[in-house]
């Protein structure tokens, strides 16, 4: 696959066969979480689609390493025990570091005991989707996460309207902006 043939491909996406892949060989719902399935433990997806466009979505897929999301760099930590243990920091203050391993479990260190940290160069979600999967596959993943992305705006859209009291005119949501 490759960022012209996937963006090429978008005309023609099937959302249905992307929750397939999400959901199936492309393991996407063990580190993201879409239509409330999944773990949270890449980025979050809700809402992508207002803050990037469709092209930095497929360069996500097909080349994660070129840009590391905030937060979800993974970092090595050598501890004085002899300990090696490698994750995400979760939550750092001046006497403890928790951190969350690959493996789901969540660690808690002192941060005493760190003898040596460094951040990885690469990110956790692999590299190899670039050589596993079609531009097709690429374009119908990206549309399922626009299809889920586009149902949760709607969801919260409905909640506005519902919430709204009789005398005021309901929400009106557009792309990027809420009026109410």
């Amino acid at each position: 696959a490759n960022l012209a043939g996937s963006v090429k491909a978008m005309d023609k996406a099937d959302p249905a066969h992307g929750r397939e892949i999400f959901f199936g060989r492309g393991t996407c719902f063990a580190c993201h979480k879409a239509a409330g399935q999944g773990v949270t433990l890449g980025p979050d997806l809700n809402g992508i689609r207002t803050r990037r466009d469709v092209e930095y979505v497929i360069r996500s897929i097909l080349i994660p390493d070129e840009y590391i999301v905030e937060g979800f760099q993974q970092t090595s930590l050598a501890m004085k025990d002899g300990r090696k243990l490698f994750g995400m920091i979760q939550e750092e203050t001046a006497e403890t570091v928790k951190i969350y391993l690959p493996t789901g479990e969540q660690v808690v260190v002192r941060a005493a005991a760190i003898l040596k940290r460094d951040a990885a160069k690469n990110t956790s979600m692999p590299s190899s989707f670039i050589y596993t999967l079609s531009d097709k596959d690429v374009a119908d993943l990206t549309a399922f996460r626009d299809e889920v992305m586009a149902g949760v705006a709607a969801n919260n859209e409905r909640r506005i309207r519902r919430a709204a009291p009789p005398s005021e005119p309901a929400a009106t949501c557009c792309s990027q902006i809420c009026r109410i």
